[in-house]
């Protein structure tokens, strides 16, 4: 064996693990036949992160199409911070 290149090839596969916690994997034709030393690395998928609707977007629903919800939110937000000046100032 010596002075033969050695093959090593990296796959990386997203599965969905099967309640008997068997994994029945493909190779690809160009891996030799024969012994094979295989390194199996486990790493948890991170969830899929889908974007949350704003809150302003949840409450939309509930005023009429003209009234523009976010500028609202940004006039009491702001008239609360008016308050809070005078009150600690």
């Amino acid at each position: 064996m010596q002075g033969e290149a050695k093959m090593i090839k990296t796959m990386t596969l997203r599965v969905e693990t099967p309640l008997n916690r068997t994994l029945h994997i493909l190779l690809p034709p160009d891996v030799p036949d024969g012994p094979l030393e295989v390194v199996l690395v486990i790493v948890a998928a991170a969830p899929v992160m889908t974007p949350r609707p704003s809150l302003a977007g949840h409450w939309q629903a509930y005023f009429p199409a003209d009234f523009d919800l976010e500028r609202a939110l940004h006039d009491l937000r702001h008239e609360w911070e008016k308050d809070q000046s005078c009150t600690i100032g």
